[in-house]
Parts: C-alpha cells; sequence; structure tokens
C-alpha cells in the first residue's frame, strides 16, 4: 500500500491527487477482470447439491459416488466443485 503525505498543498490539488489516485486504482482493478476467451475457463462448474439434482441422486450417492472414484472433482479446502463435463464423461464410462 502506498502511503501518500502532502503538505502545503490546496484543498483543489488534494482532491485532484485522490481523484486520480482512485482513477489509477479503478484501472488496476479493471485490468485484473478482463475475460480471457478459453474455452477451459469457459467450463461449467457445479457444487455438490448441483451435480445431485442435476443427476437426480441423493448427496450421499453422490458423496460415495465421489468417494469411490467414479466422479472427478476439485477441491480447495472445504469448497468441493465438479465439472459438468468430466461428470458426463465419467458416467458414459461407467456405463460401458
Amino acid at each position: 500500500m502506498e502511503n501518500l503525505i502532502i503538505i502545503g498543498r490546496s484543498r483543489k490539488d488534494f482532491f485532484d491527487l485522490l481523484n486520480e489516485w482512485e482513477e489509477s486504482k479503478t484501472k488496476q482493478f479493471n485490468s485484473t477482470l478482463e475475460i480471457k476467451s478459453d474455452p477451459v475457463e469457459d467450463e461449467n462448474f457445479l457444487t455438490q447439491k448441483e451435480v445431485a439434482k442435476y443427476l437426480r441422486i441423493s448427496l450421499p450417492t453422490l458423496i460415495r459416488m465421489k468417494r469411490d472414484g467414479r466422479i472427478p472433482f476439485y477441491q480447495s479446502r472445504k469448497t468441493i466443485l465438479f465439472k459438468k463435463s468430466e461428470i458426463l464423461k465419467s458416467l458414459r464410462k461407467d456405463g460401458n
């Protein structure tokens, strides 16, 4: 974080500097939000509840399938997500 010290400036100069600083922060923030058209990033991720509802199975059944390695998933701490395409692919593979 930048420390800004203004001594002996007029009120107008102060607010001009403040506005300039806010604009630079907004530009930095917006540049980090640029959307890239990467097909991997466009993938639909679903939560456990959404997957259970989509597959019309109970949540305990989904958890059992996940534990048995029948459905791939991604976990970051407590968050568990599934890629819709990978779920469909793994279920087709199980059906054959």
